[in-house]
């Protein structure tokens, strides 16, 4: 979809895309997306349930499960763009390469009160992967998520803000069973990492 839709109650569940956007892709757009569910999509490359491409978009209240990708984003995948999500769920989603849950790269905007659980990833972070971009995650758990490397979430080259969150439960098969952490100066306050397990170093952050 691109120009500036508003989507309101839409269910968009079993979608298979061969490459972005399994359930939902928005390009180029400036979007208000209000009490949306993608569940059950699957994208080759990238948002198996949610991608969004080069706009500024607004998220208020979205429930995104068992969805996945083959590379970024089992659950959203968002690049170059402008985010407000608040009151997600993501919840069982499914990468190979990058962020189970949530993928960002060269993003700003805000996650506020969001809840990632039981998603897993090949690579580097289970919950949320967080790439080039100064975001600020608020109010948010993050927990009993799986990844080779930051199994809560990972960040890479960027400052984000962590604002009140718990990241607990999670499993790393090598580093950073909560946070995995690198090339980064963010300010994180009120953050707890608590029973993060990883086979290697940092079980609760690396």
């Amino acid at each position: 979809s691109q120009g500036a839709p508003t989507l309101e109650s839409v269910d968009a569940s079993g979608n298979l895309a061969g490459q972005w956007g399994g359930g939902i892709h928005l390009e180029q757009t400036d979007a208000t997306l209000s009490d949306i569910r993608a569940t059950d999509n699957l994208a080759d490359y990238g948002g198996g349930g949610v991608s969004i491409d080069s706009g500024t978009v607004v998220v208020d209240g979205a429930w995104i499960e068992d969805n996945e990708s083959l590379y970024f984003g089992g659950g959203l995948y968002v690049y170059s763009s402008e985010m407000t999500l608040r009151d997600i769920d993501v919840i069982g989603n499914r990468a190979d390469s990058e962020g189970g849950g949530l993928y960002v790269y060269q993003v700003g905007g805000s996650v506020e009160h969001g809840w990632f659980e039981y998603n897993t990833v090949m690579h580097m972070g289970g919950g949320l992967s967080i790439q080039r971009s100064d975001v600020t995650i608020a109010q948010s758990v993050v927990v009993r998520n799986i990844a080779v490397d930051g199994a809560g979430l990972s960040i890479y080259d960027c400052d984000p803000t962590l604002h009140h969150m718990i990241v607990a439960d999670n499993f790393a098969a090598l580093t950073g069973g909560g946070i995995y952490a690198f090339s980064t100066q963010g300010v994180w306050s009120h953050v707890v990492a608590a029973a993060n397990v990883t086979s290697n170093y940092g079980a609760g952050i690396y």
